[in-house]
């Protein structure tokens, strides 16, 4: 399947499907199905299931750890968490979605990651700007 990436973001729309697709099919993010009937104060209640969308993030705020940040879409807005990921993501392939997650969170990835993302001067004044983390 061939993707046209210049009509994912233009003047007037950014078309979130065609950004959630690229980032898909690079393994940037992936899809898990979620029971969301626990909302429901009926105990025995059936099971409800929808899709979510995740940005894989094991091992970036803590060691041996799985761990993912759930996406949501706000419908083509150029603000939106799907954009703001594909637009970093295109920024650095590598980087990108650990500084979208880092940011998201309000919170530093773990100092190597950060001594890396130093290196390849892609650690910026977003990024200084996050607390430190705490010293065990």
């Amino acid at each position: 399947m061939e993707i046209d990436e210049s009509k994912i973001i233009s003047d007037q729309y950014c078309d979130e499907n065609l950004a959630l697709a690229c980032l898909l099919a690079d393994d940037v993010c992936f899809l898990n199905i979620v029971d969301v009937s626990y909302t429901n104060p009926e105990f025995y209640k059936k099971p409800e299931f929808t899709t979510c969308v995740y940005v894989l993030c094991n091992d970036t705020f803590n060691y041996a750890s799985a761990d993912a940040e759930s996406i949501t879409n706000s419908d083509g807005d150029a603000d939106s968490e799907i954009i703001s990921l594909y637009k970093l993501w295109k920024e650095n392939r590598i980087y990108g979605p650990i500084k979208w997650v880092a940011l998201k969170r309000n919170k530093r990835p773990l100092v190597q990651l950060e001594m890396l993302m130093r290196a390849q001067y892609y650690w910026d004044d977003s990024l200084e700007t996050l607390p430190a983390r705490p010293v065990h």
